[in-house]
């Protein structure tokens, strides 16, 4: 074999052993880094925008200018492949694919076609990645230990401010048990039904809620036409003075308190399953126990007050509902039977059957026959026809 011979021979190995590119696909980009795998990942999933549309593909081809003009809807996608290189770094390859919408001009018919990617996109993503390591690591780290130490610290000074709270509340105690029993306090009434709480002493101030006719109130504080009154046990509201009188109080007799207050008031359809008001448009009152008020106060009583109250003045609501703040509790019944009941056409015993009571245990009280016999005598005196 002569010498010629044998150098082509040796050629034509070599091109056969190098790998055959297809026309686009472009070598991948590649760059080390000296971070672990798993930070690269993370860095790599912050940059994210793996795909999207180009606005063109001049600059991110490798392709012919001129035929350049035939193609459109440019779209990209990246591909990165992460692994460990020989230096215990991480060494990342990104390989970008590059499709279009080519307008054959010999068919006249459209077709997607890959184009050969001339390196910006993977230099552009390895460049940004490696921008994103470098911040990541200028960004201060937590210090585990510091916020454990500064955790400790919040609960034990929370843990201070409950006991002192503790000790305050034992002098309180310890001091009224000394000075005896707290003289009466003043109480006033409300003139008119709707006279408006505020939640402080200005005409613009948001209303609580509206006040009944008759409504008693222990005064807190008297302000230059406005008077404070006592709605809970940490709980205030603001009244104009023209609108309440002060109610009598002797020695040795304390004003007639109802034990309730109510808070809140809405009219708005019946949404549970009694079958007397489902569906039907009911004014839902929320009371809790006023402040002071002694323990086991008769619900049913003030239930029934607050019936034959409202059902005065009903308008287009066919139901009344009395829902009992903290120990929960609630009293429903049609504003018909209430009106029979006010009549004496339905009796205590039948008007309380025809209400819904949940839970019944709620309204069950040892004092109820009392109760029946002086709500008679104030119905008796204080009764007015209803419409």
């Amino acid at each position: 074999m002569s010498a010629a011979v044998r150098r082509f021979a040796t050629m034509l190995a070599l091109a056969l052993a190098l790998p055959v590119l297809s026309p686009a696909q472009a070598l991948p980009a590649e760059q080390s880094f000296s971070y672990p795998r798993d930070v690269v990942n993370l860095a790599l999933d912050r940059l994210g925008a793996a795909e999207g549309r180009l606005p063109t593909l001049d600059g991110f081809v490798s392709a012919d200018p001129a035929q350049l003009s035939r193609y459109s809807q440019p779209y990209y996608q990246l591909q990165s492949e992460v692994k460990p290189d020989a230096n215990g770094g991480t060494a990342v390859r990104v390989s970008a694919r590059i499709s279009a919408l080519y307008n054959n001009p010999d068919n006249h018919r459209s077709e997607y076609r890959t184009l050969l990617s001339n390196g910006r996109l993977e230099t552009d993503l390895l460049a940004r990645l490696a921008r994103e390591l470098q911040e990541q690591s200028s960004r201060p780290k937590l210090d585990r230990k510091a916020l454990e130490a500064t955790l400790a610290d919040l609960r034990s000074q929370r843990a201070a401010a409950e006991e002192h709270r503790a000790a305050l509340s034992k002098q309180i105690h310890d001091l009224e048990s000394v000075a005896g029993p707290s003289p009466l306090p003043r109480m006033v009434a409300v003139d008119r039904a709707g006279a408006a709480v505020l939640a402080s002493p200005a005409p613009g101030a948001s209303t609580l809620f509206r006040a009944q006719s008759h409504d008693e109130f222990e005064v807190a504080e008297e302000r230059e036409g406005w008077v404070q009154v006592q709605l809970g046990r940490d709980s205030t509201g603001w009244i104009r003075r023209s609108q309440v009188h002060q109610t009598e109080t002797a020695t040795g007799f304390t004003v007639p308190r109802r034990g309730f207050q109510v808070v809140r008031e809405n009219a708005t359809t019946f949404a549970g399953n009694w079958a007397e008001l489902k569906g039907k448009p009911t004014l839902f009152l929320w009371v809790r126990p006023e402040a002071n008020a002694a323990a086991g106060q008769d619900r049913w009583a003030y239930a029934r007050q607050m019936f034959e109250e409202r059902a005065e003045s009903a308008g287009a609501v066919e139901g009344i509902v009395v829902v009992f703040l903290g120990d929960p509790g609630v009293a429903a019944a049609t504003v018909r039977d209430i009106r029979s009941w006010a009549r004496g056409t339905l009796s205590d015993a039948g008007f309380r059957a025809r209400c819904s009571l949940d839970p019944p245990r709620a309204f069950s009280s040892a004092k109820n026959s009392a109760t029946r016999l002086a709500r008679a005598d104030q119905r008796s005196i204080n009764r007015r026809p209803l419409p």
